[in-house]
């Protein structure tokens, strides 16, 4: 029979893993706010604006359904 983690091995993997969903969104939300300002700096048209927003989301939802396939497979249950 397996014993249970410590609370305090419980609490310190909730937390690390709160911090690392926490830079996480942050870092991929950090940029959406700066097209507004590579647009204006750079001329882009609202046409190329949109296909950047695009790009990012046409690249974020495979990339999560890949990653989230490769952390399924590579986890072990601990159940």
């Amino acid at each position: 029979m397996t014993s249970l983690p410590s609370p305090s091995a419980s609490r310190n993997a909730f937390w690390c893993g709160g911090v690392a969903l926490l830079v996480l969104i942050v870092g991929t939300n950090l940029p959406s706010p700066l097209y507004a300002v590579y647009a204006q700096r750079f001329g882009f048209s609202p046409v190329v604006l949109t296909l950047i927003f695009a790009t990012y989301a046409g690249a974020l939802v495979p990339a999560l359904l890949l990653a989230g396939s490769a952390a399924d497979s590579g986890a072990t249950a601990a159940f």
